[in-house]
């Protein structure tokens, strides 16, 4: 399923004065790229997760937490005269959450049983692969996950079960899933910007980063300069290779700290300093709390601001 990332990226940047930049690569300027393609599920049109908390509604963890969340949807589904759709989720290595794959069929006949719940397949997270030091690491954990669920598929399908859905990978493991290991959807998110973080996980190349926090130069001193992105835009993350970030095309330009509405740069080159009231932008290291930390974005053609886009899912992660 590699060509799911050669679709289209909308290229969209942010900063602390809610002005955002980007370039696009001949699509629509949007902030949902994609792939043209329509075969790819929609993980959010299933209802619930049990076997751990999911990217929607979910309860309980390993061992009886799936069981208490089944029966907290009964009693959901009984209240609102509702059938809901239910996935399993499946702990693949990153021991967050998710039930055991020796677990899970007790657990799906459970769901198959139970009165105003649907029992629709299987789903994973596997979160881990960011661990992994090189490529060969990532590929390895990416087919650990598809081992898992084919034989979670496999077990479920010997015991009765249909398994409409299995739906696995990330944007860094999904290259390496395949339909013919039963996985029927995946379900890569950050690629839509991609982040340094994705770029250190060999997930892109460097034209793939869309995202950038255009930021404002407010003082230098020396070789330091301050911008007017802090914690507040950029993310208190920190990468073990970028740090709180990476100002594009100037590498040694490194960030020793963060504060609310700063951050502190060291030029740690021979080129020489911005002047106050320069833009530079930063490239985040975690784009996806990057985004819900933004009111709006712009999308940048060409040089110029086309679509000024609001930020629906602001502060709505859950």
């Amino acid at each position: 399923m590699a060509e799911e990332f050669q679709g289209s990226l909308a290229h969209v940047l942010a900063s602390t004065q809610a002005v955002q930049q980007a370039e696009d690569d001949g699509a629509p300027p949007s902030v949902a790229g994609g792939t043209g393609r329509d075969d790819v599920g929609d993980f959010r049109q299933w209802g619930v997760v049990v076997g751990g908390v999911g990217e929607h509604e979910g309860i309980g963890a390993r061992g009886p937490g799936g069981q208490r969340a089944v029966q907290g949807y009964r009693e959901l589904a009984r209240s609102t005269g509702r059938t809901i759709p239910v996935l399993v989720e499946v702990d693949t290595g990153m021991n967050r959450v998710g039930a055991a794959p020796a677990a899970v069929v007790k657990l799906a006949e459970e769901v198959s049983r139970a009165p105003g719940l649907e029992f629709r397949g299987v789903m994973t997270h596997a979160g881990h692969s960011h661990d992994a030091s090189d490529e060969l690491g990532i590929e390895a954990v990416g087919r650990q996950e598809a081992a898992v669920m084919g034989g979670v598929r496999e077990d479920l399908e010997a015991a009765g079960l249909d398994v409409p859905v299995a739906s696995a990978g990330s944007s860094i493991t999904s290259a390496y899933l395949t339909a013919a290991d039963g996985i029927t959807e995946i379900r890569p998110g950050t690629y839509v910007y991609n982040d340094l973080r994705i770029l250190g996980r060999h997930a892109c190349t460097p034209d793939a980063l869309a995202a950038t926090v255009l930021a404002t130069v407010v003082s230098t001193s020396g070789r330091r300069i301050t911008i007017d992105a802090g914690s507040k835009t950029l993310t208190p993350t920190k990468d073990a290779t970028y740090g709180y970030g990476h100002l594009r095309h100037r590498p040694g330009a490194v960030f020793t700290r963060l504060s609310e509405e700063h951050g502190v740069l060291d030029a740690r080159d021979d080129l020489s300093m911005p002047s106050i009231g320069d833009k530079v932008q930063v490239l985040p290291v975690h784009v996806c709390v990057w985004m819900d930390l933004q009111a709006e974005v712009y999308g940048v053609r060409g040089g110029r601001v086309v679509e000024r886009i609001t930020v629906d899912a602001m502060r709505h992660s859950l």
